[in-house]
């Protein structure tokens, strides 16, 4: 009996690509499970004031425990600096201008954001064809502490020295009650600006007073973190009434926030102290 080896071979091939295929696809399931994108088409002309409710607009595309990572707007602008504003319930988060070329521009979002409260408004005269919600499954494990980054995305210019007041910051965009937290670290991220062989630093304030290491701020951008002592309670409202981000140098700023331990009462919680 004479065995065509050249069908042999074919055979063979397709079965490697069919397992092929079915581990990418596999692979490529598993990864929208945890992330993927929800799209609300708009393709409307808007006008200044005009707003677009996200809770309604995503409410029956996001499944359980679903949290949104970030936001983007799809859409054009002839108008000198038209841009859409994201608030949440009333609150400024972030903002992006709009351009007369389309592209993809990308709203700050806090981590672990729910719907509730999230709206679009229009400043100027826009066209937005469509937005794009980046969503991650809603934490299922361990509560890690119950910690996490409040962060307020700013574009702050500072040249020679300035205080940046970082609790008031992170308050007044997002809207989250810090009162009763205990926090973890401030962190930020910040480039110098300044020539060469300029000299930047950053240095944490609490209560008026400098807390942690004094951290030296290179050229390009980067994300530091300063952690406050372990033994110290540093309860927002009780031991901690300001937060301040000293710059010394020229420097560009573009986010400041506050690793906190959610709902910490040292009355009832013993962890809260460590």
């Amino acid at each position: 009996m004479k065995v065509n080896l050249s069908k042999v071979k074919l055979l063979c091939l397709g079965s490697l690509l069919t397992l092929t295929s079915l581990s990418a696809q596999a692979q490529y399931n598993g990864h929208q499970s945890s992330r993927a994108s929800v799209v609300h088409r708009v393709d409307s002309y808007m006008n200044h004031g005009d707003v677009i409710n996200l809770e309604r607009a995503f409410a029956r595309k996001l499944r359980a425990g679903q949290k949104i990572k970030s936001i983007k707007v799809v859409g054009t602008s002839n108008s000198r600096n038209a841009k859409v504003v994201l608030k949440k319930y009333g609150q400024k988060i972030s903002a992006v201008v709009l351009s007369r070329y389309s592209s993809m521009n990308q709203l700050s979002v806090p981590s672990r954001t729910g719907l509730s409260g999230l709206k679009i408004i229009v400043k100027g005269a826009v066209h937005i064809q469509r937005i794009v919600a980046q969503v991650t499954q809603g934490h299922t494990g361990g509560n890690n502490g119950n910690q996490q980054v409040i962060k307020a995305q700013i574009n702050k210019m500072v040249y020679g020295y300035e205080k940046l007041p970082v609790k008031k910051l992170v308050k007044q965009q997002t809207g989250v009650r810090l009162q009763g937290k205990k926090v973890k670290a401030i962190v930020f991220k910040a480039a110098k600006t300044g020539y060469r062989n300029s000299y930047a630093t950053a240095q944490v304030l609490i209560n008026g007073r400098p807390v942690g290491p004094m951290k030296t701020i290179r050229s390009g951008m980067t994300k530091m973190s300063v952690a406050l002592p372990s033994y110290q309670r540093n309860i927002i409202g009780q031991d901690i009434n300001s937060i301040k981000l000293v710059i010394s140098g020229d420097v560009q700023v573009t986010m400041v926030g506050i690793k906190v331990k959610e709902s910490c009462n040292p009355r009832y919680d013993y962890n809260c102290n460590y």
